[in-house]
């Protein structure tokens, strides 16, 4: 089984794979709000309203602090661009080992609120609001 398998088994039915067009779109949206740099990161430097945190606990707690709940939902994009999203909801922290193993770095994106939160390879957790 691979690790996009068993990521896949972990989250227990409550997912939605999005792929093809449906894909690309939401790609091509989420990153005309948070621009890549050259090596793969969210330029950070380009937002105004972002923190970085020191583990998914922090994440949590931050999350919880915006009213973010199990209403809404969040797409898990990997690095990897042969891989689908999926679509999903709050309960995937609960499958957050298996959603971090599949690629080097992974973002949730939660589209009610255009907010991004990256796990970046090197460890850093950062989480930005897209503000229009």
């Amino acid at each position: 089984m691979t690790l996009y398998e068993e990521c896949i088994k972990s989250l227990d039915n409550n997912y939605e794979i999005i792929i093809n067009e449906e894909k690309e779109h939401l790609l091509k949206s989420i990153f005309a709000s948070f621009r890549l740099t050259n090596w793969g990161k969210i330029n950070w430097s380009l937002k105004e309203n972002y923190i970085k945190l020191n583990d998914f606990k922090e994440v949590i707690n931050y999350l919880k602090r915006l009213g973010i709940d199990r209403k809404f939902e969040f797409y898990i994009i990997w690095d990897q661009t042969d891989l689908p999203l999926i679509k999903t909801d709050f309960n995937l922290i609960f499958s957050m080992d298996d959603i971090l193993a599949v690629s080097f770095d992974t973002w949730l994106f939660v589209p009610q609120k255009n907010l991004i939160i990256e796990f970046y390879h090197d460890g850093d957790i950062t989480i930005g609001i897209n503000n229009f």
